[in-house]
């Protein structure tokens, strides 16, 4: 090679070889694990359900409760025995908001024909309507698209100059029935006194109120109730972000993705114990009581399983001599009789020579 390159040979250029870009795989970023984290709690929040009931069903009750109440409201106002005015903190300017049109009334579910009653603000209808003309403050449910919120607005119902007179209960009694044309005759006439009583507007009005009435209760009850469990669910879902505050999010992934399992396993118990059969699990819905009987519960510092886990793991890996202090061991055994082990060893299995293997010095 030195003589080849004496006589003039030229070496070859070689070009370096490019240096490999070791890729470095990169974890998830604070960011990124509490994104999956809420997104675990959001499912597992689909899960559950506050004990005192769904917000779906309720939010359904209300809207249905309201569908017929509004309806009642409707027949007093196109009557034209009330006024209706919608109670509001602030009235905004019509062209500021299309909310200071008023809410709209409607008979039936459908809406074909409406009635726009008015804003006004709370207290004013004291201020511009005598106490004794206010027939009564219904409450209409809806949902505010805009506040994302749900709203229970009161209605308040104003007597007009054609609202009806007192109504009195028809009081005539019924006559006694007979065979005899007389007795039939004045039947016929008493049911048709009683029937153009009904008819009277006094007797509608009666009517529709006394059932605006009853369906009002139901509203206010069934809103009451949404509120309620709204508050409860917010208070369950800070109860489960606490109680899975400290769960690792593999852990935490594993523990969602394994409810179904757990809603199955309990509906196999359940029947077991019962004999009752808990079909379609996908509508059973879970507590927080529920949720920690499943989650893995660290013991706290302190405590005596921990104390008592302390002093297994320290008798396990360390021997104690007769003064207390640690043995110096050769595979579990201490060196001071390690002599005397080996001879007996030899002398029971009959070989001249004995070595200890896979051994483990230990203090």
């Amino acid at each position: 090679m030195l003589d080849q390159i004496k006589r003039g040979f030229k070496l070859r250029k070689v070009a370096r070889p490019e240096e490999k870009k070791v890729e470095v795989k990169r974890g998830p970023t604070e960011e990124e694990i509490a994104i999956e984290r809420n997104n675990c709690l959001v499912e597992l929040l689909g899960y559950m359900e506050a004990p005192e009931g769904s917000i779906d069903e309720l939010t359904q009750k209300c809207t249905k409760s309201t569908d017929i109440a509004r309806t009642f409201i409707y027949t007093l106002v196109r009557k034209g025995w009330t006024d209706g005015f919608r109670l509001t903190p602030v009235v905004p300017e019509p062209e500021a908001s299309a909310t200071a049109l008023g809410t709209n009334v409607w008979p039936g579910r459908e809406v074909t024909t409406t009635i726009t009653l008015p804003d006004l603000k709370f207290g004013d209808e004291t201020t511009m309507f005598p106490e004794t003309s206010i027939v009564m403050r219904a409450h209409i449910y809806r949902f505010d698209q805009d506040l994302k919120q749900h709203v229970l607005d009161e209605i308040a119902l104003v007597k007009t100059i054609k609202f009806p007179p007192p109504f009195i209960p028809f009081s005539e009694p019924e006559p006694q029935k007979g065979t005899s044309m007389e007795a039939k005759k004045m039947l016929d006439n008493w049911m048709e006194r009683k029937s153009d009583f009904e008819q009277t507007e006094s007797a509608q009005f009666n009517l529709v109120f006394v059932k605006l009435v009853k369906q009002d209760e139901q509203t206010v009850n069934a809103f009451n109730q949404l509120n309620n469990t709204m508050r409860a669910m917010r208070d369950m879902a800070e109860a489960v972000r606490l109680t899975l505050e400290s769960v690792p999010l593999d852990k935490l992934q594993v523990l969602v993705n394994d409810i179904p399992k757990h809603i199955k396993e309990a509906a196999k118990r359940f029947h077991k114990d019962t004999g009752i059969i808990i079909r379609g699990e996908e509508s059973v819905k879970l507590t927080p009581g529920f949720l920690s009987s499943i989650v893995p519960h660290e013991p706290e510092p302190g405590s005596e399983k921990v104390e008592e886990n302390k002093k297994q793991e320290s008798n396990e890996s360390v021997m104690l001599g007769p003064n207390g202090k640690p043995l110096v061991t050769f595979a579990g055994i201490p060196l001071d009789q390690l002599d005397s082990v080996m001879n007996t060893m030899r002398e029971n299995m009959g070989i001249a020579e004995f070595k200890l293997r896979r051994g483990k010095l230990t203090i």
